[in-house]
């Protein structure tokens, strides 16, 4: 039994064997640890006992959670392990335990000071125990830091005058709680994260009790320096929405006039903080969040934009009085969907604007067309992302031709615009493989964008992506060497805007990278066409690691390509490992976005199911195959080039395994 592994292309491999052998596999998913009050039953007895092992306490098959095992709080796994936790110790200690859920903290923390009293009182430590809070409250909002930082934080938090006293707090807080960071690093924080965060709630004052140190804790830790917050500004504030998430005096009295006043901390916390933010912001700290947030792609942050978005929307359809805003709104959070890889997200979302942009311009054709056609363009690239390229195709056309009929009426006016719809259309049909109809288009776009672009980085972006689609297109009508100075300029292009803003434009620098690979492969430039394949999967595995349902598809193809390279310059077991984790990648994609991803999956698996065919690994081969040919008679039922490839291939791999067994029977 294999548990809690993803079932990638070895498993598939070995699925296949295995069938041969007669021996029955399945998949099974791994569900939630305790979705029932059964399951939670279960989980918290089998944590109860291993903790009663491990502390040495007997008698323990009594013992029940605190409340009721219903409670919503007990849907995580974390809350049950703390029950059980809570259980064992004060049967152990002989006092009574919490009978409420949420009480569960106060127990542990309350613990944690016995446990900074028994250090002190046995000399292992000098500070009392509401200094060791301070501390551990201080450690568990800026994690882990070096040491030389660590002594300066002391002194910024107001625990210590000197370097002296400061190193003095640094060893009582290692005595209690060792460094894991490596080394060098100081000041541990309090695990697991939610008792450390219900320890800075405590300390935070209410009107009724808390540490008046901690008042001014938060101010202190985001002071800037030379107009800049300092290093462990964004870790606090990222612990700090997390705090806010559960207690009311943490997210009205500190978090929110924070944010209010200075929201760009919040996107310094990193996207995983801003979804969280966005749960449960009050509309004023949205408001102020809005006026900060980046207007381009930002790699980082775009999933926690469109979170926030998608909240700024509904309140902001709320308070809209008339339709071309409600039709703005709506497009706006088609484009941050379409930013964080939420495609049918963002088709919803565009086909609202759409649907109220039409109506608007039925009324009004002067004022309100060209907004329609800009809707149309968002929402065939969603279409083309969800992989309804004939749907996409219609639309791109509709929008290229209103803002035709337009620039007829208003000379000049919309020609940046129509050059966008032009570059869209003409990606459409590049995606259907219409290469001689894409030609026209996507030569006109580019002829725009390079007359108009000059040092503006919006259109410089626009010439990269239609240099992009027309390298292409011109390989695809068989003209290499101009396929390929176009796939260069686009590169070079891409170059100077990630110089600028990395964060919004290396996507399209590695897409850039991965097609220039292909140009330069057809002509046999393979160490050029190799380094530009290595370098477009580096850039898109740091894309992936920062937001994988934005950039994984294109990391699955990138690897594609460098699996490609790899082989033409007869690096075959390279080769064979880029693609075996293309496809394994690009499997899972095609099992949660079928008709998205389907077609690259039967592309990636004809490519190394080919190569391992010609390496004499037949029964892989097959796999792969037969795996193809299932995508390629699904979605292209009639006699295509890559069913035909298929087919060739598991030929070749049959006639292999036949060698190979008679020589076996032979010997």
């Amino acid at each position: 039994m294999l548990l809690a592994r993803p079932a990638g292309y070895w498993w598939r491999a070995l699925a296949s064997l295995l069938a041969k052998l007669a021996a029955a596999t399945d998949e099974l998913p791994l569900g939630p640890l305790a979705d029932t009050v059964a399951q939670r039953k279960t989980a918290f007895t089998t944590a109860r006992d291993r903790f009663a092992e491990i502390l040495g306490a007997g008698g323990v098959s009594r013992l029940q959670p605190a409340g009721s095992l219903a409670d919503d709080d007990y849907q995580l796994a974390l809350t049950l392990h703390m029950a059980a936790l809570v259980a064992v110790d004060a049967h152990r200690r002989r006092v009574s335990a919490p009978d409420d859920p949420g009480q569960l903290s106060r127990y542990l923390i309350d613990r944690e000071y016995d446990h900074w009293e028994t250090m002190r009182a046995n000399s292992r430590i000098s500070s009392p125990a509401p200094t060791m809070a301070r501390l551990v409250a201080l450690a568990t909002l800026t994690q882990s830091v070096p040491h030389v930082t660590g002594l300066g934080l002391l002194r910024t938090a107001g625990l210590a005058d000197g370097p002296a006293g400061a190193q003095a707090l640094l060893d009582d807080h290692a005595a209690c709680y060792p460094a894991t960071g490596g080394p060098g690093m100081v000041l541990e924080p309090l695990l697991p994260d939610r008792l450390g965060e219900d320890l800075i709630a405590g300390l935070m004052p209410t009107d009724a009790d808390g540490d008046p140190w901690a008042a001014g804790l938060l101010g202190s830790l985001t002071a800037q320096a030379g107009g800049n917050p300092p290093a462990w500004a964004a870790a606090a504030v990222s612990v700090l929405i997390e705090t806010g998430q559960r207690w009311e005096h943490v997210r009205q009295g500190y978090l929110a006039p924070l944010l209010r006043e200075r929201p760009g901390l919040a996107l310094a916390a990193g996207g995983a903080a801003l979804v969280t933010l966005a749960g449960y912001a009050d509309p004023d700290v949205l408001t102020a969040l809005k006026a900060v947030l980046p207007g381009h792609r930002h790699v980082e942050l775009d999933g926690g934009i469109a979170a926030l978005t998608r909240r700024l929307t509904d309140y902001g359809l709320e308070q809209a009085t008339d339709d071309a805003e409600r039709g703005r709104l709506h497009e706006d959070m088609a484009d941050r969907f379409s930013n964080a890889g939420l495609r049918g997200e963002a088709l919803s979302a565009s086909q609202d604007a759409i649907a109220i942009r039409r109506r608007l311009a039925l009324a009004d054709p002067a004022s309100h067309e060209p907004m329609l056609a800009n809707s149309l363009g968002n929402l065939g690239i969603d279409l083309w992302g969800l992989g309804r390229s004939a749907d996409a195709l219609d639309a791109m056309r509709e929008a290229v031709a209103i803002y035709r009929r337009r620039g007829e009426a208003e000379p000049g006016a919309y020609e940046e615009d129509l050059a966008a719809e032009l570059n869209n259309l003409a990606g459409s049909l590049l995606d259907l493989q219409r290469y001689k109809e894409a030609l026209a288009p996507a030569t006109e776009a580019t002829a725009i964008f390079r007359q108009r672009a000059g040092a503006t980085s919006s259109l410089r972006n626009e010439l990269g992506s239609s240099l992009r689609n027309l390298a292409v297109i011109l390989n695809g009508v068989g003209q290499p060497e101009e396929a390929l100075a176009a796939a260069q300029e686009a590169v070079a292009n891409y170059r100077l805007l990630a110089g600028d803003r990395p964060e919004a434009h290396e996507v399209e620098l590695a897409d850039a990278l991965r097609s220039l690979s292909s140009r330069l492969s057809r002509i046999r430039d393979l160490d050029a066409a190799l380094r530009a394949a290595e370098e477009s999967v580096t850039i898109s595995r740091r894309l992936a690691a920062a937001n994988a349902g934005a950039h994984e598809p294109n990391l699955a193809l990138a690897l594609h390509g460098l699996a490609s390279r790899l082989w033409d310059t007869g690096q075959r077991q390279q080769s064979l490992a880029a693609g075996g984790e293309a496809a394994d990648l690009q499997r899972r994609l095609a099992e949660e976005h079928p008709r998205a991803h389907e077609r690259a999956m039967g592309v990636i698996l004809n490519t190394l199911a080919s190569h391992l065919a010609e390496e004499s690994r037949p029964q892989e081969a097959l796999a792969a195959c037969e795996e193809a040919l299932a995508i390629w008679r699904r979605i292209d039922p009639g006699p295509g080039p890559q069913l035909a490839r298929a087919l060739e291939t598991r030929s070749r791999a049959l006639s292999v395994l036949g060698r190979q067994q008679g020589k076996s029977a032979s010997s």
